[in-house]
């Protein structure tokens, strides 16, 4: 069964939500109402897992975060799940496709 159509409406309708979260940040509307684009393909991976997707976000602060040798870029979301009413705030990094054994490997060399 193709639920596109559905996931485009509530889509739609999560990106009013996101409008009015917003007040006045800088949203990427080609994502909306994802902030990111990797949140996008997260929540569009199966289509049909998206009717049940309720979820808005924007994006509050992007940041560097350097510990010794190691650098990470980090960004902090605000999420509204649309069903429940309830906000999060995510905080999410990216180690440059650094695994863990790496970090750890890093760590022991300084």
């Amino acid at each position: 069964m193709d639920l596109e159509f559905n996931r485009d409406a509530n889509e739609f309708l999560l990106g009013v939500l996101q409008n009015s979260m917003s007040l006045g940040a800088n949203i990427d509307r080609s994502v909306s109402p994802y902030a990111l684009r990797c949140l996008q393909l997260a929540y569009r991976k199966n289509r049909e897992d998206n009717l049940f997707a309720k979820n808005a976000s924007i994006p509050l602060s992007r940041f560097l975060l350097r510990y010794e040798s190691i650098e990470a870029e980090g960004i902090l979301l605000y999420n509204i799940n649309a069903d429940n009413h309830v906000g999060t705030l995510v905080f999410t990094q990216n180690f440059n496709a650094l695994n863990v054994m790496d970090m750890i490997e890093k760590k022991k060399q300084i």
